[in-house]
């Protein structure tokens, strides 16, 4: 396989990767709306938590661990058992989460096509 091919399908492969993220930031958005200061805190405190250890992850795990995290908010949504409090406040943190990880994968995307380009 050339290089331009690898370089398109890598390209290609980044762009669903992406668009993916894109639906559940969107799936996301009117939640946030309404809690974005508990989301902040969460979010806040993932970052200051996970600090230099999430740059040490690979993208593909990170990647992994943010597919787990949009099935866990679908099945909370989705949880009758348990009480609406404790579901917002789940909820707030998967969302948090899942905002810090998709951000270093984000930064990832830019750091590879950069790269690409150069090699271009």
């Amino acid at each position: 396989m050339k290089l331009q091919e690898k370089h398109e399908s890598h390209i290609e492969m980044m762009d669903k990767k992406s668009e993916m993220r894109e639906e559940m930031k969107e799936k996301r958005a009117e939640f946030r709306e309404k809690r974005s200061g508990t989301i902040m805190k969460y979010k806040t405190a993932f970052a200051d938590k996970l600090g230099s250890r999430l740059d040490k992850i690979p993208s593909d795990k990170l990647e992994k661990v943010s597919n787990k995290l949009s099935e866990m908010y679908d099945k909370t949504e989705a949880n009758e058992k348990i009480s609406e409090e404790s579901k917002e406040l789940l909820l707030s943190k998967i969302t948090a989460l899942q905002d810090v990880i998709d951000a270093r994968l984000e930064e990832d995307e830019i750091d590879v096509e950069s790269l690409l380009d150069i090699v271009e």
